[in-house]
């Protein structure tokens, strides 16, 4: 019996994942790599087309002859591609012919990254082609500006022959962002993008002069709102319509599959919040770029808040009304919302298993608390309304008030696991009484996080405090200075 190679006995399909799986973007965290698998899987790896399935074109001169590429686009043979383009220029309409436009329809994942928007704005308007087989699409414009997009493949499409499915597969790879000589050039517009069969879409810092407007985004969303699993938005929201008689509060599209919503924002969100009917979403954030962004370059743009006091109470109410099954909630650099309202949240989020409140007012912590100072009103008050009754994972930096933070943790004995505090609510815990005495006997695992500074973004870097209720021992004598 003739031995056939390990590479042949998975269907093509299996060993696409297999291999897309295994070559992660960071090697460091890639769970094997072909020098760690035995001889013959490496020999059937290095015979195989999968290995030479990815390829990357660089522009940067045009005297370039891409020989690399040419050469992987060769050895691939008939194997599904993952192409990476990184231009400082167009293509040449040879370098497009040859490198792209004949090889365009067994191209499953594609990602173009350009410094310029002049240079996205020519590519888009290049690489507007057919690409039936493109499931994943990531364009990257300047700092981190950055357009994602994941579809499921609907290859039942592809047999027939009307005018939708054409202007589907026509449009499947959609532009960067709206370049800021939009009126000059009405043939590049937000409102040509008519994605299908969406699983994500993110528009991460898309310009902040030029977002996309409120209908196109509608119109975008509509054609993909049946299969829509993900949604990322952060920078600028889109132009409201300047018709008077418009009501957004009126306009909302079910998602039944959207599971994750992020948005961060700088002015209104209320309407883009109400905007979404998700019953089955599991994770919402929603985070303040001006005070506390996502990107250090926020600051170099100078970005104001518009964000008026009343629209924050209208944002919990609706996180409240619409939301109240999700298990994650992330809340950075939220500003000072009426403890009322958040404390109504609160209530409402019984199913909320994971809590972040970074960089987030003081009314947060006072809303855990809910008014009382003795041990005695938190523990009846715990039996007959239990507080937040699944958390297991809090993430917060608001400092708690006086004779309330050991108390207020105390409501949720025996159901919290993990939580991560700043170093100032820490501190300010340790000096009430008993304060350390409570965190240690609650036998969860403590972790201290940096203090957030305003404006800035800083990356979490966590170093213990507390682990299983027991202090580290290298931390013991500076930590009980201060009992």
């Amino acid at each position: 019996m003739p031995l056939v190679p390990a590479s042949r006995r998975l269907s093509d399909e299996i060993l696409w994942y297999l291999y897309t799986f295994v070559r992660s973007s960071d090697p460091d965290r890639g769970p094997v790599s072909v020098s760690q698998v035995s001889r013959s899987w490496r020999r059937a790896a290095f015979g195989s087309s999968f290995l030479w399935s990815k390829v990357t074109i660089r522009l940067y001169t045009f005297t370039q002859r891409h020989h690399p590429a040419r050469a992987r686009l060769a050895r691939s043979k008939l194997r599904d591609l993952d192409m990476t383009i990184i231009a400082l220029r167009k293509f040449t309409p040879d370098e497009l012919k040859t490198l792209v436009d004949v090889h365009r329809h067994r191209i499953r994942t594609l990602a173009v990254d350009t410094s310029a928007w002049v240079v996205a704005e020519m590519l888009w308007l290049q690489l507007n082609l057919r690409f039936p087989r493109l499931e994943f699409f990531e364009g990257k414009v300047s700092y981190d500006s950055k357009v994602t997009l994941q579809r499921i493949p609907n290859f039942l499409e592809l047999a027939e022959d009307d005018d939708d499915t054409q202007l589907a597969l026509q449009s499947s790879l959609v532009p960067f962002v709206e370049p800021p000589t939009i009126r000059l050039r009405p043939e590049v517009n937000w409102s040509s993008w008519s994605p299908r069969n969406l699983t994500t879409l993110k528009f991460l810092t898309t310009g902040f002069d030029t977002p996309p407007l409120y209908l196109d985004m509608l119109a975008m969303l509509a054609g993909t709102k049946d299969t829509l699993r993900h949604f990322e938005y952060d920078g600028p929201l889109p132009f409201l319509p300047d018709d008077p008689t418009f009501v957004y509060d009126d306009v909302q599209l079910t998602f039944p599959q959207l599971e994750t919503l992020m948005i961060g924002y700088a002015d209104d969100i209320v309407w883009l919040i109400l905007f979404f009917g998700a019953p089955a979403l599991k994770s919402l954030t929603i985070r303040d770029i001006t005070t506390c962004p996502a990107s250090p370059h926020y600051r170099e743009w100078d970005v104001i808040s518009r964000t008026l006091p009343n629209q924050i109470d209208s944002l919990f109410l609706a996180v409240s009304q619409f939301f109240p099954r999700v298990t994650h909630l992330g809340l950075y650099g939220i500003g000072n919302p009426s403890e009322a309202v958040v404390n109504s949240m609160f209530q409402a989020l019984t199913k909320l298993e994971s809590l972040v409140l970074y960089g987030c007012a003081d009314v947060f912590a006072r809303s855990f608390f809910s008014g009382h100072a003795v041990e005695a009103d938190v523990l009846a008050m715990q039996d007959a309304n239990p507080f937040l009754p699944k958390l297991k994972r809090l993430l917060t930096t608001a400092l708690p008030p006086k004779r309330a933070g050991p108390f207020v943790l105390q409501r949720v004995q025996g159901r919290l696991e993990n939580l991560l505090i700043s170093r100032a609510a820490f501190e300010g815990m340790k000096q009430e009484r008993d304060g350390l005495l409570i965190l240690e006997q609650m036998a969860v695992n403590v972790t201290s996080i940096p203090n957030p500074v305003p404006g800035v973004c800083v990356p979490i870097r966590e170093d213990g405090v507390l682990r299983n209720g027991r202090m580290h021992n290298l931390l013991k004598p500076r930590v009980l200075r201060f009992i």
